[in-house]
């Protein structure tokens, strides 16, 4: 069958964002050479701190005083030692790390829980965007997906559980990308049963699924004894993929699992092709870090990821800490990428919720309910039983009544009338004994 999707969807691009369409072809035109690949990354460094330096209050001192900028002349040599920039760096100094043009673009305000329970908002803008947008379209080519076939993202959509409508925008996007939603966040085995007949109806040729969904529906697969058709590829985020799920998910969906790598303060950094030999860093729209316990980079060694994205003027993070740990790799990929490697990340533990039916609620769900409440900066949601929840949050200043209602109903929504929600308001909330911070925890089995 003829693919006219994916014309359209170009004229749209090129008429609509131009952008876009130009930053895929400028990412293909660099892909095989890795001189290219270098030159690129290290102009858009040095283009980035020159604007820090003029345009961002919270950089002008901060990279004079570590010598990133010298009578107005950028030192990249002495990138590393700008300080990490941290989440709660960022929740203490907003608007400091505000641009001063921010006028002039086209910015919006995101927001994420996080893998580690700290709420944080951020701006981000349309270059950024196209950026990002490029990047996705450039991993499904590579993924071996042709933009317009059929395909399902197995993904977190509050709106759907509380009843609210995607925009006719969004819409017509789904229609003509050609794609089918299925909501991870709220997975009964009446929900699973269905998602299976939908998965063999579509037959798509790619799927975009968190790691943890992917896991559950195969497990509810292999215990119901059904049978899936199996895509060309399944794609897996918002979680780790150790060994022992990848090889679970590739044989109960007959397919190749495909690891990306990415954050919403900075936009997808690193993806797998189909040799599987590493994640290739997007090294034209970010400068990724790892660095061990002394803030000193290393390679080949596991430590914590730095990332700083290339494209984000409006609020530059330089430096910033994901709280996530990974490995640069010395490998080179067997394909013909040039791009440098990530490997073996780890950090982002998440648990399932169950209710008494035994449907399966998608702890991301549960950092949903923080996004955009600047009184949190840390919390944990445990739930005790069936029908108890405690949530401990340590707070910048005390809550409204409105809100903690807020979040209560839409708890109850998905756990149920008769569920008990605790709050508990606490001055600091420590990690777990291993060092990492779980934002969910459930203590039913």
């Amino acid at each position: 069958m003829v693919n006219w999707r994916k014309p359209l969807i170009f004229f749209g691009l090129k008429l609509f964002r131009n952008s876009i369409t130009k930053n895929f072809e400028k990412i293909h035109n660099m892909e095989n050479r890795r001189e290219k690949i270098e030159n690129f990354h290290k102009k858009n460094l040095k283009k980035l701190l020159k604007h820090c330096h003029e345009n961002v209050p919270y950089y002008t001192k901060k990279l004079e005083d570590v010598g990133v900028i010298k009578n107005s002349k950028v030192n990249i040599e002495n990138f590393g030692n700008i300080p990490i920039l941290k989440k709660e760096d960022i929740q203490s100094n907003f608007n400091s790390l505000k641009s001063k043009d921010l006028a002039t673009r086209n910015t919006y305000k995101n927001s994420t829980g996080g893998s580690t329970g700290k709420p944080l908002t951020f701006i981000q803008d349309g270059k950024y965007d196209a950026w990002n947008y490029a990047n996705k379209l450039y991993h499904a080519e590579i993924a071996g997906k042709e933009v317009g076939e059929p395909e399902i993202k197995l993904w977190g959509s509050e709106r759907d559980i509380l009843g609210e409508r995607r925009s006719v925008k969004k819409r017509i996007r789904n229609f003509l990308y050609n794609r089918t939603l299925l909501n991870s966040f709220k997975m009964s085995e009446k929900d699973m049963r269905e998602y299976v007949e939908k998965w063999n109806s579509v037959k798509p040729g790619h799927v975009w699924a968190y790691v943890d969904s992917a896991y559950e529906l195969g497990k509810f697969i292999e215990k119901e004894d059904l049978n899936i058709y199996s895509p060309d590829s399944i794609i897996t985020t918002a979680g780790t993929l150790n060994e022992k799920i990848r090889e679970f998910i590739e044989e109960i969906f007959g397919t190749v699992v495909l690891n990306q790598y990415g954050a919403r303060e900075v936009g997808d950094m690193a993806v797998e092709c189909p040799e599987q030999d590493g994640l290739h860093i997007f090294e034209h729209t970010h400068h990724l870090e790892v660095i061990n316990g002394k803030n000193r980079q290393v390679k080949g060694e596991t430590g914590n990821i730095i990332a700083t994205n290339l494209h984000n003027y409006s609020m530059p993070l330089l430096r910033y800490k994901i709280e996530d740990i990974g490995i640069i790799t010395q490998n080179k990929c067997s394909c013909s990428k040039k791009f440098k490697t990530l490997d073996k990340i780890e950090g982002r533990i998440v648990n399932h919720f169950k209710t008494k039916e035994g449907d399966i609620i998608h702890g991301e769900y549960f950092t949903h309910l923080f996004y955009f409440r600047p009184w949190v900066r840390k919390f944990k949601v445990i739930q005790e039983d069936f029908e108890k929840i405690r949530i401990e949050i340590e707070n910048w200043e005390k809550p409204s009544e409105g809100e903690l209602k807020d979040i209560t109903k839409k708890i109850k929504t998905v756990l149920g009338e008769d569920c008990e929600v605790e709050f508990n308001l606490k001055e600091t909330l420590e990690p777990s004994d291993s060092g990492k911070f779980l934002f969910t925890k459930s203590k039913v089995r």
